[in-house]
C-alpha cells in the first residue's frame, strides 16, 4: 500500500521512517505529538519529509515553518499540549 493513498498520508511520514520503525499509525502520530511538545527538531525532521506541508486555514507552513510556529507557540504558553488520545489504527 502506498502512503501516499492512506488516509494518514495527511502527516506525511517519511518512508524510511516508516520503513526504520514498524510501528501502528497510534504510535507514530504519538511520538510525532511528542517531539513536538518536546520541540525535538531532529525526531520532528525523521518523522516527516521534505516537502512536508502543514494546511489550516489560513495558513499553509512548510515543515520548517512548521516547526518555528510550534517553537512560537511552546514559547508564548510553555504548557501547551496536544490531546493524541482519540487517534486510532
Amino acid at each position: 500500500m502506498s502512503l501516499r493513498n492512506d488516509p494518514m498520508s495527511m502527516f506525511n511520514f517519511s518512508q524510511e521512517f516508516l520503513a526504520r520503525r514498524p510501528l501502528a499509525y497510534r504510535e507514530i502520530i504519538n511520538e510525532f505529538f511528542s517531539a513536538l511538545e518536546e520541540d525535538d527538531e531532529k525526531e520532528l525532521e525523521e518523522l516527516t519529509e521534505d516537502d512536508f506541508l502543514y494546511e489550516s486555514w489560513p495558513m499553509r507552513l512548510s515543515r520548517n515553518d512548521f516547526i518555528s510556529h510550534h517553537k512560537s507557540l511552546r514559547t508564548a504558553f510553555p504548557d501547551w499540549r496536544h490531546n493524541a488520545r482519540y487517534a486510532n489504527d
